[in-house]
Parts: structure tokens; C-alpha cells; sequence
């Protein structure tokens, strides 16, 4: 089963599924391999940083960067590598990666029994501290990116 081609969710754009490749409070970066359908060891990061949240992409789409787009899971216990959340998009983190534009997308599992609807129902901490780890978690590899600002549900769902 090639996972990339799974539905984008129940209730899209509003309710996606997101396809976790990197789980919460690691610094393992692994990608999911689209030819051969199966979750393959990128990297590990250089900084001592660790992803602030479970990472992963969003079936059955494509992003400006050629790459499915990505989504950050807003919850408290890391998702492991391979799971599928339906996740209710909350907002976007307004990125640059190498010239082309690679928003990173938040949900939270749709079981949340939080009324989170929007980005900024979030702690606002959590936020800073995501922004904060998208800035600077490439720098010691060389690369650079340009943050901008967090976007609203309605602006993500757009995306």
C-alpha cells in the first residue's frame, strides 16, 4: 500500500489525515519512500534540538516545494512512525525552505476533546517554541530558511 495515495481525510480541508513520519521529542529525521512505500532514515540533526511536536505529511496532496505537505500533531505523547491521525487543521507556520515555500500545517487529533479551532487556542509558548526550532534547526548543516508568521485555520486550509 502506497501510503501517499491514501484519502486526505474525512472532511478536507477542515479534517485531514496526516501520515507520521518523525515522532515528538527526537531528533531522527525519517522520510516516507514513495517508489518503494516504506519509511527510510534520512538524517539525524546536528543541534541538539529535537522535533517539538509529531511530523508527518498530508496524503494525496502536494505542496509549492514539490514534496506532499507537512503537518505538525499538537498533542502531549509522540506518535510513532507509520501512524495515521485524522487531525481537525488548526493553522500553518509560514515557511521558506530553499527558495520555495513549505508552510508547515498543525492539527490536533480529531478524539481531542479540546475545543481547539484555531492556531491561536494553542499555548502561546508552544508556538514560539516551534517557530524558534524551524528557524534554527538547519543552521548547523549549512542551510538557511525564512520564517514568517503563524497563519490562521481558515489561511491553512486554504494552503
Amino acid at each position: 500500500m502506497n501510503l501517499i495515495d491514501l484519502p486526505t481525510g474525512s472532511d478536507c480541508p477542515s479534517i485531514v489525515n496526516c501520515v507520521v513520519e518523525i515522532a515528538k521529542d527526537t531528533s531522527v529525521k525519517y522520510e516516507y519512500d514513495e517508489e518503494f512505500h516504506y519509511f527510510k532514515l534520512d538524517r539525524s540533526l546536528i543541534s541538539s534540538m529535537n522535533y517539538p511536536a509529531s511530523y508527518g505529511f498530508l496524503p494525496s496532496t502536494l505542496g509549492q516545494d514539490g514534496d506532499a505537505l507537512d503537518m505538525l500533531v499538537y498533542m502531549t505523547a509522540p506518535l510513532q512512525t507509520g501512524t495515521v491521525a485524522e487531525c481537525r487543521v488548526l493553522g500553518c507556520l509560514d515557511m521558506t525552505d530553499g527558495g520555495k515555500k513549505d508552510y508547515k500545517l498543525i492539527g490536533v487529533p480529531t478524539f481531542n476533546e479540546h475545543p481547539y479551532s484555531n492556531i491561536f487556542d494553542l499555548d502561546p509558548m508552544f508556538l514560539k517554541v516551534t517557530k524558534n526550532f524551524f528557524q534554527h534547526y538547519k543552521e548547523l548543516e549549512g542551510k538557511h530558511v525564512e520564517i514568517g508568521e503563524w497563519l490562521g485555520a481558515e489561511y491553512a486550509q486554504d494552503v
